[in-house]
């Protein structure tokens, strides 16, 4: 079924939002930039929500950008899709002759590779990053199998991704690869000087990411709590915003913590605050596999995490990082006073972190493997 004659350089990019400059949304940037390096025309729709100021970021770098609201969705209620929306989504997609689609995140993968069929001819890759996907609904992994039917790949960014998507959906192995999100090191702008101060000669534990229930800062909250009595001279710092900021604060307070935990909120720099730390610690339980470890490791920082997957696949044990049991406190707080005072073991893990990093998750090496992924047939 090739009767349409679609451009094989002509690449879309079908991303959820254009919100911040951060995760996936930074990462698609630059995938862009490299492909129209490598002479693709390259263009993203949006399908969700989008603000001006972070369209006008890709619009000056000469990308264009399309919006099409093809559904709605917000924490704790049911994802609604427009029918009208949808089917403009459908003639957009084949009047424009894209050669190559690449559904960058769920939910919109959904409706791209759905909006997409039959592929007659072009390429159809869908990025699988979603944490919770073992708890999807069988209809959901009925959809999953369905859509892989015409999709070339489904690309995982973790080991853990792949096992699900092989042996909960029985999608064929061959269909399904690991790429790892490929992460470098971004430049410190230095902007903390004031928290740098207020956090001279004591031990930083920080953590990183959205303030909601499924990455756990109330554990570590109520683990640091158990070891401040014993190590006064400890402080924690907890990088972003979300719905459960609120509530943490209150823990904090029942904690009587105050002097001894910083919220900084939402951060427009957050690499600010790596080189801040001495120990990074991510006690979450549902991830696609979490960037901000990786970032840790590019800063030589010992990671601690859930003794779960994916986390314990490229975390191991004494050797780039240290692994608690899920969800428990004392244990968790047993492993961040290991490193309290252990400048060798933090070096050794610090170091064997970067290795990991540089061997795992190299920026340049990442892009190169979706580009073959990409390359038309």
């Amino acid at each position: 079924m090739k009767f349409i004659s679609f451009k094989k350089n002509k690449v879309l990019i079908i991303l959820n939002s254009l919100l911040i400059n951060a995760g996936v949304e930074r990462r698609t940037l630059e995938l862009m930039i490299y492909l129209r390096e490598k002479d693709y025309d390259v263009e993203v729709c949006v399908l969700r929500k989008l603000i001006r100021e972070r369209v006008e970021v890709y619009q000056a770098k000469g990308f264009v950008v399309h919006f099409i609201p093809v559904y709605y969705s917000k924490k704790g209620q049911k994802t609604r899709g427009y029918v009208k929306n949808f089917l403009k989504f459908y003639r957009f997609l084949f009047a424009q002759k894209y050669g190559i689609i690449l559904c960058a995140q769920p939910i919109s993968h959904y409706f791209g590779r759905l909006a997409s069929f039959p592929p007659m001819g072009r390429k159809i890759v869908a990025m699988e990053r979603g944490g919770p996907i073992h708890r999807r609904p069988r209809k959901k992994l009925l959809l999953d199998w369905l859509c892989a039917k015409w999709t070339h790949k489904i690309v995982c960014v973790s080991i853990y991704l792949r096992d699900v998507i092989v042996n909960k959906a029985r999608i064929k192995p061959e269909k399904v690869i690991v790429i790892e999100d490929g992460i470098r090191k971004e430049p410190v702008q230095d902007l903390q000087n004031k928290l740098r101060e207020r956090i001279a000669d004591r031990f930083v534990f920080g953590n990183m990411g959205m303030l909601i229930p499924t990455k756990r800062q109330s554990v570590l909250i109520r683990a640091f709590s158990l070891i401040l009595g014993v190590h006064p001279n400890c402080i924690l710092i907890l990088v972003g915003g979300g719905e459960d900021e609120r509530k943490l604060k209150e823990l904090v307070e029942q904690l009587k913590l105050e002097d001894s935990v910083i919220f900084t909120g939402h951060q427009q720099y957050p690499h600010d605050f790596y080189p801040l730390f001495d120990a990074f610690v991510f006690p979450s339980v549902i991830e696609g596999f979490p960037n901000a470890v990786v970032e840790a490791w590019l800063h030589f920082l010992p990671v601690i995490c859930a003794n779960l997957r994916p986390m314990n696949d490229y975390v191991k044990h004494n050797y780039n990082g240290l692994l608690f049991e899920t969800d428990n406190e004392e244990t968790l707080a047993e492993k961040m006073k290991q490193l309290i005072g252990k400048k060798e073991l933090i070096m050794k893990l610090g170091q064997n972190g970067r290795k990991t990093a540089e061997k795992k998750f190299d920026f340049n090496t990442q892009l190169r493997k979706i580009e073959a992924v990409l390359v038309p047939d």
